[in-house]
């Protein structure tokens, strides 16, 4: 349980700092301003969430002693990476492989402890390249929604996601590495959102959106391998909803709906993702309920 001072120092100084952070970037009090604050949206978020891993985990140690431990430790590469993304060539290809490299060197590093105990060499390149190609081209959606979508809608939706991936994680056996740290990803994108509605101009795409999707994502595949007892096949599918929740947003972007105001379409693109969130919980809240294989119920 959330004691007064992981309240504070885990959750409101992250929120605080992710604000700072972005406000400073955007400058929002300077109506005539053209500044892009784009390169800090890595920085916000991922500083944020350190600060709140180690309030709320610490368990720093190098190396890890426990393998989710390197998505907070990748969080310096995103920063990076969000910076250059404002001066790397516009091509798509270079982008993409370099989240592409940061996808497989963390899912690596997530599933190094289980090569050769739980699956093979061979099985686990599998894995792992199955995994990065899917964690990628989740950042290339979030992030086409943040260059196209109005301002606050991404970190709304994303938002909805942490939140729903808390839930999902947190009553189902990783509270602590899984439900508080994508809890504490929520408030820090809520807070991101707060910034999104006095910006004229914001945007998370880029390096924002590469230190979400490195958690959220991360996060989630860390569940998938790590949870005890192994997870239920209903609990995978509630985890894999709240993956898929934030594509729900671009039915909101389909021809027959491009004509309405925008703020309509990202008010329905928004519902679907509550609505897909909602169902993730539910299916969780069913798993958790469900016996663990090999138990059964008593009379």
């Amino acid at each position: 349980m959330l004691t007064h001072q992981d309240i504070l120092l885990g959750l409101a100084l992250p929120a605080m700092v992710c604000a700072g952070v972005l406000l400073a970037a955007w400058q929002p009090w300077r109506r005539a301003s053209a500044r892009d604050g784009r390169w800090a949206g890595a920085i916000a978020i991922g500083a944020a969430y350190a600060i709140a891993y180690a309030r709320l985990v610490g368990d720093f140690h190098f190396p890890p002693t426990d393998s989710d431990d390197w998505i907070a430790y990748v969080m310096p590469v995103a920063m990076v990476v969000g910076v250059l993304f404002c001066r790397l060539p516009r091509a798509p290809w270079v982008r993409l492989a370099t989240v592409e490299a940061i996808a497989l060197a963390l899912i690596w590093l997530l599933v190094r402890p289980l090569i050769g105990n739980e699956f093979s060499g061979m099985a686990a390149a599998g894995r792992i390249g199955a995994g990065s190609v899917a964690m990628t081209l989740w950042w290339v959606a979030v992030n086409q929604l943040a260059r196209s979508g109005p301002r606050v809608m991404t970190p709304v939706i994303l938002f909805l996601a942490a939140a729903g991936g808390a839930v999902v994680l947190g009553d189902n056996g990783l509270a602590q590495r899984g439900g508080v740290t994508l809890g504490a990803l929520a408030v820090i994108l809520a807070a991101s959102a707060a910034v999104a509605a006095v910006t004229s101009r914001f945007s998370l795409a880029g390096g924002g959106t590469l230190a979400t999707t490195l958690v959220l994502f991360g996060t989630m595949l860390y569940g998938y391998y790590y949870i005890y007892p192994d997870p239920t096949p209903r609990l995978i599918t509630a985890m894999a909803i709240v993956l898929v929740a934030p594509m729900l947003a671009w039915i909101g972007w389909l021809p027959p709906l491009r004509r309405g105001p925008s703020w309509v379409r990202a008010s329905f693109a928004v519902a679907l993702v509550l609505l897909g969130v909602a169902a993730a919980v539910v299916v969780a809240e069913s798993a958790s309920r469900q016996p663990a294989a090999g138990e059964t119920d008593t009379p």
